[in-house]
């Protein structure tokens, strides 16, 4: 399955491909608004400087237009002075500048909910 046109959580205005076909009720499918959940894939690169560095971080299920979303570690603190989405499932961050401890485990928090941490996803 392929999802493409995708600006951002909520899957309005999306083009949905499927490798062999369309679904039996595809229709009842694509009457209910569907809703994606932001999932952070991976950060890199996974060490920086006490300056601030861009670091990009592969978030699935937000698009170009989503808002509201940060990278925190698992203590709650936002780690960017500047984020913004630069593409569907891009998320570039300018972290702040302040020391993170090595091996901090990242997460992704999206408007008030905050999701899983990503086990892979540590910055230094």
């Amino acid at each position: 399955m392929k999802i493409t046109n995708v600006t951002d959580e909520n899957l309005t205005g999306m083009k949905l491909y499927f490798d062999i076909g369309m679904p039996h009720n595809h229709t009842a499918v694509f009457d209910k608004m569907i809703t994606l959940t932001p999932k952070l894939k991976s950060i890199s690169p996974a060490t920086g400087s006490v300056g601030g560095t861009l670091i990009t971080a592969e978030v699935k299920g937000i698009g170009q237009f989503t808002e509201g979303i940060s990278l925190q570690t698992k203590a709650g603190t936002d780690i960017c002075q500047e984020i913004k989405v630069v593409a569907y499932g891009k998320v570039e961050c300018l972290t702040k500048t302040d020391e993170i401890a090595a091996d901090t485990e990242i997460k992704i928090k999206y408007n008030t909910d905050k999701f899983e941490l990503c086990p892979t996803c540590k910055y230094s």
